[in-house]
């Protein structure tokens, strides 16, 4: 098999018209529609991806936050942002952790994940819901441990189209380009960079092979991520100039050294550009008088890394966070602290609360991870956890 190159990666690429033309339809039930800044947001569908097989429902309110099952009659003071962990990708509507966060406070919350995003693009929702008429005094922003690598994507298909073919049936087909950060070498300082397909149909140009490539073939993001999978890159200045930026060693005279360093370099440009994201959000609640909380979520196969007693590669991630002084829930270290009362293995533990995303019962889970830390935080506390009047 011939190694991936820039040319072979980007030409396989190019968008099947039919999907295109579903997720651009209005009237066709897709799992996404398009959006000209954050790339796509989710709409109402049905898809057959959840527990033992079932279907999955997923509904949306006019504003685009998922559809709220309880207490949706009264006010909310909680709006939650990040991706299908925080959206709760395959269970339907009433079975996500904020489902069941809200009937146990006895208040909503909103839930305004999307599958699929960085952090940087679930900040840039944040930043339009908070500015308008559903904004909230107390904001969640949730992490996943692959969103980090989303941040500098400027278009996710074209780094995992070969790993999602199903996303090209046209229901799930998504991952379109999108607001994204970068690096400057020169300056050391991070940019955002805006949407440059805003236009939907503009997006019909990247159903040809050759501006697929030509768009994206120097873009410095997608080569690090080749030459991590032992791909051929011919012009990497600028890698070196962004490794010799963030002071991590690049060296390409070996197959072995080279998927080595380019993963380092990957993980600590990928890692940096979620501090960037952080010190933006912070700054943005900051300067409207919101709370703002983090939550760390992970996929199960670092969950049983991390069961196995592996060292974890996001440590200087958390001590970041828990450097800003603001509330932060690691979800690794609640699996850890649970694994502890099963006499099963990693993968059989897992297997109790995944489906690839979480289960009804792993949302179950995180839900009552992250209650303790909520019900601190809020103030006045929750009507189920406020100091007793002497009612009964």
């Amino acid at each position: 098999m011939q190694p991936l190159t820039p040319r072979s990666a980007l030409t396989q690429a190019a968008f099947p018209p039919f999907a295109l033309a579903r997720f651009l339809d209005p009237d066709y039930p897709t799992w996404a529609k398009h959006d000209p800044e954050l790339g796509y947001v989710p709409t109402d569908v049905t898809v057959r991806d959840g527990l033992d097989g079932s279907r999955s429902t997923y509904s949306y309110e006019p504003d685009g936050a998922r559809r709220i099952v309880n207490y949706a009659d009264r006010p909310g003071r909680l709006n939650t942002y990040g991706d299908s962990f925080t959206m709760c990708h395959q269970v339907s509507d009433g079975e996500t952790w904020q489902e069941t966060l809200a009937a146990h406070l006895g208040e909503p919350i909103r839930n305004y994940g999307v599958g699929g995003y960085g952090v940087y693009q679930a900040y840039r929702r944040m930043v339009r819901v908070e500015s308008g008429e559903h904004a909230a005094p107390y904001v969640v922003l949730n992490l996943y441990d692959d969103d980090h690598r989303r941040n500098p994507m400027a278009c996710r298909w074209i780094h995992t189209h070969w790993f999602h073919a199903s996303a090209a049936d046209g229901v799930m087909f998504h991952s379109t380009p999108w607001v994204h950060v970068r690096l400057d070498p020169a300056t050391g300082a991070w940019r955002e960079v805006e949407n440059p397909f805003a236009d939907a149909q503009s997006l019909y140009r990247l159903c040809d092979p050759e501006t697929v490539y030509a768009t994206w073939c120097d873009d410095p993001w997608l080569k690090l991520e080749l030459l991590c999978e032992g791909g051929e890159v011919d012009d990497v200045a600028d890698l070196y100039a962004i490794a010799e930026c963030l002071g991590v060693p690049f060296d390409l005279a070996t197959l072995g050294s080279q998927e080595r360093t380019s993963r380092a370099l990957h993980r600590r440009y990928a890692l940096e550009s979620t501090k960037f994201v952080v010190d933006r959000a912070i700054a943005f609640c900051a300067e409207r008088g919101k709370r703002l909380m983090f939550l760390l979520s992970y996929s199960p196969s670092s969950v049983m890394e991390a069961l196995r007693g592996r060292p974890r590669d996001d440590q200087e991630l958390v001590d970041y966070l828990h450097g800003t002084g603001l509330p932060l829930v690691d979800g690794l270290a609640a699996h850890v602290a649970d694994f502890q009362a099963f006499r099963i293995n990693p993968e059989e533990y897992c297997r109790r609360y995944f489906v690839g995303h979480y289960s009804p019962i792993g949302n179950t889970f995180f839900a009552f991870a992250v209650k303790s830390a909520l019900v601190d935080w809020l103030d006045p506390k929750p009507v189920t956890y406020a100091p007793d009047d002497g009612q009964a």
